[in-house]
């Protein structure tokens, strides 16, 4: 039996819900290009023919992007 997070749905707004907060803490930070690749991320994942590959790359990507915003904003 396949868990919650394998529901493709699930994974998609748990994927929106991390990126949108990494665009925020870029744009506060005042890293604007940043800002605006995590916000094309966040467009392609809007996109309901982004295939499963292209939505562990943005996982991949997004987990990245986290943990950059989270050491250029010092907290």
């Amino acid at each position: 039996m396949a868990s919650v997070s394998d529901s493709p749905s699930l994974r998609r707004r748990e994927l929106l819900r991390s990126l949108r907060r990494t665009r925020t803490m870029f744009a506060r930070i005042g890293d604007h290009a940043r800002s605006v690749k995590v916000e094309l991320g966040i467009q392609m994942l809007l996109d309901q023919r982004v295939s499963d590959r292209m939505i562990e790359l943005l996982e991949q990507g997004a987990a990245v992007a986290a943990r950059d915003a989270v050491a250029a904003s010092g907290a």
